[in-house]
């Protein structure tokens, strides 16, 4: 059913098209078979955002879509290692608070430096690892409203961080080094 859902929206849809394989959201996970059948079959399906930790299966997807078809991680934390197999990016959530950080280190590893994009962005472990436990958008919300970029407001039926939780964020934050990588 996905692939003819998939096929139907690429003959309709005068834009292109990005998979977005997030099972923590969308109830539905997408197996490997059935997004490179897609991008095989949808000339306006030509990118996946992948947040699944499975490396064996974005080499799978890496190895059978098309060149030019956009393979993005999800997850902050699988970015580097899912570059280093083929991925093309990232879609960040961390990257909204330290977007020059983010980008410095998705550039080297993008360039084959991957140990120093790891070692440049290893002071952000704990932000990354804190930043969904009252869920997402609500942790990076309040880091940005930590760091002057926003408001805490989000949307209902959301709720802002606890006070708890933004004092475990600030927390985190002190270990994050504000000077960019060095390139």
């Amino acid at each position: 059913g996905m692939v003819a859902r998939f096929q139907a929206l690429s003959e309709a849809s005068p834009v292109t098209i990005s998979l977005y394989n997030v099972p923590s959201r969308t109830g539905v996970h997408l197996e490997p078979a059935t997004i490179i059948d897609i991008a095989q079959s949808c000339d306006q399906v030509l990118a996946l955002k992948q947040a699944h930790d499975d490396l064996s299966k974005f080499r799978a997807i890496r190895a059978g879509v098309p060149e030019s078809f956009t393979l993005l991680s999800g997850e902050d934390v699988n970015a580097i290692p899912m570059i280093s197999v083929g991925g093309d990016g990232l879609v960040s959530v961390i990257g909204n608070a330290y977007p020059n950080r983010w980008a410095e280190g998705i550039d080297l590893a993008l360039f084959g430096s991957v140990k120093e994009a790891e070692a440049g962005l290893s002071d952000q472990r704990e932000v990354l690892e804190a930043l969904f436990e009252e869920g997402n958008p609500t942790g990076i919300k309040a880091v940005c409203d930590l760091l002057g970029l926003c408001g805490p407001h989000v949307r209902s039926p959301l709720m802002p961080a606890t006070k708890a939780y933004r004092d475990r964020l600030y927390a985190a934050m002190a270990s994050v080094d504000a000077r960019p990588l060095q390139t």
